[in-house]
């Protein structure tokens, strides 16, 4: 169908969904625009074709009562909206400002999506969370995630949570302070940074729930770009709050190069502090679940199509595999120059027995079960 845009207007197109908005509001290629208080971010789609993935994936149980809470456009509802049709029982997609508030009104309204089951509000999505139930609720701002967190938490029992964060400074450890004032988490910079920053929001999710004696397990976690996802299935109860609790830790780096987890629970008084550096707390478990990936498929409707199918591969081969992962080129500083071929590396370690895999937030990253000392003596020999 025809949609009448004005001169100042722009129609955009993902998947299955036509959205209107101002020319102003379209972001460029890393982030959206500032010159609009409604916007829409391209550099996202990559994220919102993952979340067209994972929503069908989902145990029932978690897809009736769905919440977009910082909607913008509200593309992100309505994809889940058009593309996952017969999952949900209602729909809300909400921002408080005024002008995305008639944004989302309008859009639903193209889109010719039942108005009795998807519906525009605008609330401060902590309000709303806390005067109606949801059993999916999806937070996506600009900027940290952290005002947001303990609000869906609280509301929640038996749902799924999804959280995006772009204060990527922070928990790359690039701005200490900021990781330390809103994550509670110490850090820095290393081959493994963004890794480390995706555990720490995970670590932080944990012990937010905690408090409230529920538990929070991510089910699929990445970092992309400028910024850091993660879905995390919330139960009720103490019991399991206190073992997801003991998943909690540090990641140290020796001298030599070898990555080492140190559950929390651990005494970290025998660490030589000149010659080991310490990242954490964070999460020290796995960051997607496997039985997830294993029932996820590709979106029909994306443009994203291939680099998704290799993307969940990736999360698939990694899953299993313990925190952080070795860096072609800081292998090469340390141990021998001219690094080999990442596949022919994952492949020779697998020939001997362990397991090995790409790391989705690096080019050059591998994840690995094999000890050091062997993967040292593999990596001079290759």
């Amino acid at each position: 169908m025809e949609i009448p845009v004005a001169p100042d207007e722009v129609v955009i197109r993902e998947g299955l969904v036509s959205i209107v908005m101002p020319k102003a509001g379209v972001g460029k290629k890393r982030g959206p625009s500032h010159s609009s208080p409604v916007f829409f971010n391209p550099a996202m789609q990559l994220a919102r074709d993952i979340m067209v993935a994972v929503f069908p994936a989902l145990a029932d149980r978690f897809r009736k009562r769905v919440l977009d809470g910082l909607a913008g456009t509200g593309v992100r509802g309505l994809r889940i909206a058009k593309e996952c049709p017969g999952l949900w029982n209602e729909m809300t997609i909400n921002d408080k400002h005024p002008w995305a508030y008639k944004a989302i009104q309008r859009n639903i309204a193209l889109n010719g999506v039942d108005p009795e089951s998807v519906r525009a509000t605008k609330w401060n999505v902590n309000a709303l969370v806390h005067a109606e139930d949801f059993t999916y609720i999806d937070i996506d701002p600009y900027g940290t995630v952290i005002p947001y967190i303990d609000g869906a938490i609280q509301s929640s029992i038996k749902s799924v949570l999804a959280f995006t964060t772009t204060d990527t400074a922070a928990l790359t450890g690039t701005s200490s302070d900021a990781l330390l004032r809103r994550y509670g988490a110490r850090g820095g910079d290393s081959h493994f940074k963004h890794e480390a920053g995706l555990r720490t929001l995970i670590g932080a999710i944990v012990r937010h729930a905690a408090r409230y004696d529920k538990a929070a397990t991510p089910l699929l976690s990445h970092a992309t770009d400028y910024y850091m996802r993660t879905y995390v299935e919330l139960w009720d109860g103490a019991g399991r709050a206190n073992e997801q609790l003991k998943m909690l830790g540090y990641v140290k780096v020796h001298e030599n190069g070898m990555i080492e987890a140190v559950q929390a629970e651990d005494r970290l008084e025998h660490l030589p502090s000149k010659k080991t550096k310490l990242w954490g707390p964070l999460w020290l478990g796995p960051m997607h679940d496997a039985g997830l990936l294993d029932r996820m498929k590709v979106p029909e409707h994306t443009d994203n199509g291939k680099n998704l199918k290799k993307l969940f591969e990736i999360f698939r081969s990694e899953a299993d595999l313990g925190p952080m992962f070795y860096d072609l080129d800081e292998m090469s500083r340390l141990h021998k120059p001219n690094a080999p071929k990442l596949e022919r590396l994952i492949a020779a370690i697998q020939e001997r027995g362990y397991r090995a895999s790409k790391a989705h937030v690096s080019p050059k990253g591998f994840k690995t079960d094999m000890p050091y000392d062997e993967l040292v003596a593999l990596w001079k020999k290759e």
